[in-house]
């Protein structure tokens, strides 16, 4: 059993303010970071190993995450990717690893969230700092699919500040 939590980056500065690359988290993407890191924190999902696009935004969500032990590697291949390339940094994870976290972008984060079983009836996008949970019945990551793994969950911002109110 393999599971991929995919990380969107967190809210950045617009766009125009500074080079793509270089753009940080804006005041509402650090807010947005704080819930996440709490659920993470909470969650049963606990990965082994992170791979984040080089960007100043995805290092900075990582940051935030609030999991320094879990190591990481800066993957420029998630900057600018499509689906199928994230499925093939995902392919190239350690079988040792059962885990692992991709922190990166949308279009791409969004299409490979998609083509997950059952993703299409839970989500319609993935926002900044939209958090998807895959499996995959799998021994090594070399066999992963997208279209053969389940979504398992889906954490948005939004939702954990509704749930805060209750």
């Amino acid at each position: 059993m393999k599971r991929l939590i995919l990380l969107r980056h967190a809210k950045a500065v617009p766009h125009g303010t500074m080079p793509d690359f270089d753009r940080v988290l804006a005041e509402r993407g650090q807010t947005d970071m704080a819930l996440i890191a709490g659920w993470l924190a909470a969650s049963k999902h606990k990965p082994e190993l992170a791979l984040v696009s080089p960007s100043a935004r995805t290092r900075e969500t990582w940051a935030l995450a609030g999991l320094p032990e879990v190591p990481v590697t800066y993957e420029p291949a998630i900057y600018e990717a499509e689906a199928e390339t994230l499925a093939e940094i995902a392919r190239k994870i350690p079988d040792e690893i059962s885990c692992a976290v991709m922190v990166g972008h949308n279009p791409s984060f969004a299409d490979f969230a998609l083509a997950l079983r059952g993703a299409r009836d839970a989500l319609d996008h993935l926002p900044t700092a939209g958090i998807v949970v895959a499996k995959w019945r799998i021994d090594h990551w070399s066999d992963l699919e997208p279209a053969k793994g389940k979504l398992k969950r889906f954490v948005a911002p939004a939702n954990l500040r509704e749930d805060d109110g209750d």
